[in-house]
């Protein structure tokens, strides 16, 4: 079936705010409103923006997506014009001729044969006030009629991205600027019919999100899809349609048939200028990262959080920087599925009185954090349901927790930073949750759902979250641990950990921690543990680095670690699993058999 999400409806509204004044603090927002395009009917582009400060109106970039780039990454070729707003203001323009890249010199998309296509913007302005850049990132359709008029059409500025695949299903979405009809169109390994399936378009502005799910697949076996822009009035005929994409379905559930996938988190925000920090989202490492991940062969990747620097109480800067670190990782996410987590930095709450610079809670109501972000994402929706604290209800936990088989493996996100409560505030924690902090609901639903997943006869287990059980280096006075000084704190992480030994988890991943280190906890490390299982804390996508604290309990356990952007490369085959940290240059920093070291304990 095929479902508009409601943060169509959200956006349009968000979009039409202005004004810094009508906005909560902290918030790291800059653009007033959205970039707005102007096609005229000489091949004129005219591209507006307001900005909520005085700045220089900066420089416009424009280019295409190469016809053989695959992941479709963007390449810029020339840059606009200022026409307007050349001075410090808030209001600037820029003009741009299309013609110009329909000649053979530089028609790297087909323009000229499709009569249309889409143009990629970069807009790179400077904050007086920050004293940075300020990075953006949007894309506009247009069309070319026979007698050379040229107008604005609809395109895809979103996706299309696979979610969710099993050995017999998966989910396309997208997310176009402007109302369409949109047929899915799609074919099963070598050949056989085409499937064409109309999903009409909505009478709203602003984004329209769609998602389709494909059934009745075969396990293991590669599907060709793309998203066909159907004529309609009034934009006649759309020469904007995707290009094809190919993902693979997940091996038949309970197979032994090799698979890989890539697990990796902190993204948000880096340092060193350029691409490090685009809407609060390291853009360079996120998007190299994934895309070695998908050259290495990865079948999915998990992300465990932290993919935005967050910590917002502005609805619309928190929809703004989720769709930053989208807008990165869509052109891998065409190819494979990613499985994003949360981590402390995706949440969206009202200020502390009287010190606007923090949080003082996450929302519980419509503007929760666990909300916003489902609806930025596909996930399972198989998550356990709200907590209480006496008579108050948190949030649903939506799709930030969940589980899904693949192959012979189960994996299993949870959300460590669930209603999450600032420590810079209210310590008593009486109106919601302590980051790291595991609730009863959601540590029963854990329990039960591996439980099941041995029922079924999944031979591998691995969990997912972004707050290690066992820090090592940026967040030993938080996360799990909080320093050791908080009972309650220490007695959940020790029935965690019971709960992961008894079912034979093989290992958990965590991020929040900016480096890579591999442990084996051990009786020795934690007492309610009897079977071993593997630590990974992998937060190296682009988040500023931290380095090592040995000064823990458990330091001397801790097999290999590493500052390196990073992601861990995980190959299952069969009875044998073996993870390999790949660093951002290519560098294989660790290599480790998890099987051979647990059967040796």
């Amino acid at each position: 079936m095929t479902r508009p999400s409601a943060i169509c409806l959200i956006l349009t509204a968000l979009l039409a705010v202005g004004g810094a004044a009508q906005e909560p603090e902290p918030n790291s927002l800059f653009l007033d409103g959205d970039i707005e395009i102007d096609v005229r009917p000489d091949g004129d582009a005219v591209i507006h923006w307001q900005t909520l400060e005085p700045t220089p109106a900066g420089t416009l970039w424009v280019g295409l997506v190469p016809d053989d780039a695959l992941p479709p990454f963007a390449s810029y070729r020339s840059t606009a014009r200022i026409v307007e707003g050349d001075e410090v203001t808030t209001a600037h323009a820029a003009s741009w001729e299309i013609p110009s890249f329909e000649r053979w010199l530089y028609d790297m998309a087909s323009l000229r044969e499709k009569g249309g296509g889409v143009i990629q913007l970069r807009l790179v302005t400077w904050s007086l006030e920050g004293n940075r850049n300020e990075i953006f990132h949007t894309r506009f359709g247009y069309a070319r009629s026979e007698e050379g008029v040229y107008r604005r059409v609809p395109c895809i500025t979103l996706g299309p991205v696979v979610d969710c695949v099993t050995d017999t299903s998966a989910v396309i979405s997208w997310e176009t600027d402007l109302p369409a009809l949109c047929n899915l169109s799609y074919r099963v390994g070598d050949g056989g019919p085409t499937t064409e399936m109309r999903t009409g378009g909505l009478p709203t502005e602003g984004p329209v999100p769609w998602e389709w799910e494909l059934e009745g697949l075969e396990p293991d076996t590669e599907v060709t899809y793309s998203v066909l822009f159907e004529p309609s009035d009034p934009w006649g005929e759309i020469p904007t349609s995707s290009r094809e994409f190919t993902f693979r379905t997940a091996p038949e559930t309970g197979s032994d048939t090799p698979f890989q996938f890539a697990l990796m988190s902190d993204s948000r925000a880096g340092r060193g200028g350029g691409l490090s920090d685009v809407e609060s989202t390291n853009w360079e490492a996120a998007r190299d990262l994934m895309n070695r991940a998908h050259q290495e062969g990865a079948d999915m990747i998990l992300f465990a959080g932290d993919l935005i620097n967050g910590y917002t109480a502005s609805v619309a800067d928190y929809h703004r920087q989720l769709r930053s670190w989208r807008d990165a990782t869509a052109p891998v996410g065409s190819l494979v599925p990613i499985y994003e987590g949360v981590g402390n930095h995706e949440w969206c709450g009202p200020a502390q009185e009287g010190d606007p610079r923090y949080i003082q809670c996450s929302y519980t109501d419509s503007r929760a954090p666990e909300l916003l972000f489902s609806q930025h994402f596909v996930n399972p929706t198989n998550g356990p349901g709200p907590e209480h604290l006496g008579d108050l209800e948190g949030p649903p936990y939506a799709e930030t927790t969940h589980s899904f088989d693949w192959g012979n493996a189960h994996f299993v996100s949870i959300n460590s930073n669930y209603w999450w409560m600032s420590p810079h505030g209210d310590s008593d924690f009486s109106r919601g949750n302590r980051e790291g902090f595991i609730m009863d609901g959601q540590m029963e639903w854990l329990d039960s759902d591996l439980a099941t997943a041995r029922e079924r006869g999944q031979r591998h287990l691995f969990v997912y979250t972004h707050e290690p059980m066992f820090p090592n280096g940026g967040h030993v006075g938080d996360s799990m641990y909080w320093g050791g000084r908080v009972p309650e704190v220490l007695e959940m992480r020790s029935r965690l950990a019971e709960i992961l030994s008894r079912h034979g988890v093989l290992a958990i991943f965590h991020g929040d921690e900016h480096n890579f280190s591999r442990m084996l906890v051990t009786g020795e490390v934690c007492e309610t543990v009897e079977t071993p299982f593997w630590q990974l804390i992998s937060g190296g996508a682009g988040a500023p680095f931290y380095g090592q604290d040995t000064d823990v309990p458990w330091s001397e356990h801790v097999d290999f670690f590493s500052t390196q952007n990073h992601f861990v490369f995980v190959e299952v085959d069969g009875d044998d699993v073996t993870a390999r940290v790949i660093a951002r240059s290519g560098q294989v920093l660790d290599e480790v058999s998890l099987t051979d070291a647990i059967e040796g304990e």
